[in-house]
């Protein structure tokens, strides 16, 4: 049943009121350069004598609010929140108990794939019928390539807009309105399984690193044998190392220094390679006296900080290339393909688990005994099978 409003009329559409006397309010707002300019027009019967023509009329609206030439300017009505405004609040009142990574996802997704055609909207009148024209506009997103978004990357921004749509319904005590409605489909599907490199195809990128950029054989070689992420890597201290394990007990994002993706630290095998591998990286480290022996950091930026994945991104790219691999090589090909070889290699899931820090309260609970040596020996005879590649 369609809702009456005294100082608007009747809303038809969204954005569009019926008047008395067949006139119609459009009302349109758009976020443009990071600033919601509101704009409304009342059109005669004459302009508009069919809800259709006001629906138009009020798309023209959009589309000069973006041009920067609608002249009609009204500020929103006091009191009244946009979902912008209310994702402000929002934010502010999460970011303090989120992780950064998570912080600046949920400020990217919002800025970029749910506030452009949701935030002039307002919270209170928000419907269903808006959520179902989101997920059409998400759908019909391109990238730069003209290429559509794959499944993975539709999937992420619509955990968030559920999120974020069930906080907004509780802050208004009605029901979520993203329950029950279909979430945005692509045809391009991510298959990470297929993204993993064969032992003799990681032994090969390992040698060209060896051959063209040994100053990183170190960190790469880490990477393919523990299994870890990136950021757990760059966050690693001389002081996690012992003498058969590894502790991996943060991780860095941007910059920022935080714990683990599951928020619970782990061991990682060390075996006596890896330590090798460990030991000679310090001591060439203690021979150019690097700016970050004294953070205490095994993997230091050039200026002592937290080092970035990025330069290994390109890195990896580069030797990928190089070594003909069918694949292109960033960390998480590593850490899959450690994931599939100790797979292949018929190593107990627990172990496994236990090694890549894959847990839930009930995995972690699962693996909670696997001792130190089926770890190590798992690792060792991986690192056998590919070296004897």
């Amino acid at each position: 049943m369609k809702r009456q409003r005294k100082d608007k009329g009747v809303k038809a559409a969204p954005g569009v009121y019926q008047l008395t006397e067949g006139r119609w309010r459009i009302m349109a707002a758009v976020l443009k350069d990071g600033v919601r300019t509101y704009r409304e027009k009342v059109l005669g019967p004459e302009e508009a004598p069919k809800l259709q023509d006001a629906q138009i009329a009020r798309a023209e609206l959009v589309q000069a609010i973006k041009a920067g030439s609608a002249t009609t300017c009204l500020p929103p009505p006091r009191g009244r929140p946009t979902v912008n405004d209310y994702a402000e609040s929002w934010l502010k009142r999460r970011a303090p108990a989120l992780k950064f990574s998570t912080s600046e996802r949920y400020i990217e997704a919002l800025a970029a794939w749910i506030l452009p055609p949701l935030g002039g909207l307002y919270c209170e009148e928000l419907s269903r019928g808006d959520i179902e024209d989101w997920v059409l506009w998400a759908e019909a997103r391109r990238k730069a390539n003209g290429r559509p978004y794959a499944q993975s990357s539709l999937n992420s921004w619509w955990r968030i807009l559920c999120t974020f749509m069930a906080d907004l319904a509780a802050e208004y005590e009605r029901p979520s309105l993203t329950d029950r409605i279909r979430n945005p489909r692509s045809n391009i599907k991510t298959i990470r399984e297929s993204r993993t490199l064969s032992s003799s195809e990681l032994g090969a990128l390992l040698q060209v690193i060896e051959e063209d950029h040994p100053q990183w054989l170190a960190e790469v070689t880490l990477l393919a044998f523990t299994g870890m992420r990136a950021g757990e890597l760059y966050a690693l201290r001389f002081d996690d190392v012992e003498e058969h394990m590894l502790h991996v007990r943060r991780t860095v994002y941007r910059g920022h220094e935080g714990s683990t993706k599951t928020d619970a630290p782990r061991t990682v095998a060390l075996t006596p390679t890896l330590r090798q591998v460990v030991a000679d990286h310090r001591a060439a480290m203690l021979r150019d006296q690097h700016p970050g022996l004294s953070s205490g950091l095994i993997f230091p930026s050039e200026n002592g900080g937290f080092r970035g994945s990025q330069s290994l991104l390109n890195l990896l790219k580069l030797a990928g290339r190089k070594a003909s691999l069918p694949v292109r090589v960033g960390p998480q090909v590593l850490r899959r393909t450690f994931n599939t070889l100790l797979l292949e290699q018929g190593v107990d899931r627990a172990v496994l688990r236990a090694q890549m820090g894959h847990s839930s309260e009930e995995m972690t609970m699962r693996y909670a005994g696997v001792r130190d040596d089926q770890k190590l020996s798992a690792v060792s005879d991986l690192i056998a099978r590919v070296q004897g590649n």
